[in-house]
């Protein structure tokens, strides 16, 4: 009586495991796939009434030496103000 407990209880957790692996599975593929078709369908037919460009969502290439000629005026910016606030104090 005992060994069919068991059996009945071995049963009932493999087939438990065996369910939860199986449906995490299938939602996983069902939750990808859907993912991929509304990109997929998003990328082929994107939105035309958004057409106005801003400044500041766009990327802006900078040329080394204009990058670095930016960030020298900047430093010497800082460098006077700080310089301006030591000789107040």
């Amino acid at each position: 009586m005992e060994i069919y407990y068991i059996l009945i209880k071995m049963l009932f957790y493999l087939t438990n495991a065996f369910l939860d692996i199986t449906f995490a599975t299938c939602w996983w593929i069902l939750k990808t796939t859907g993912y991929l078709l509304y990109r997929g369908v998003y990328y082929v037919l994107p939105n035309k009434n958004n057409t106005n460009l801003n400044i500041e969502d766009s990327v802006i290439i900078i040329e080394k030496e204009e990058l670095y000629d930016i960030l020298l005026s900047q430093r010497k910016q800082i460098d006077l103000v700080s310089n301006n606030n030591h000789q107040v104090d």
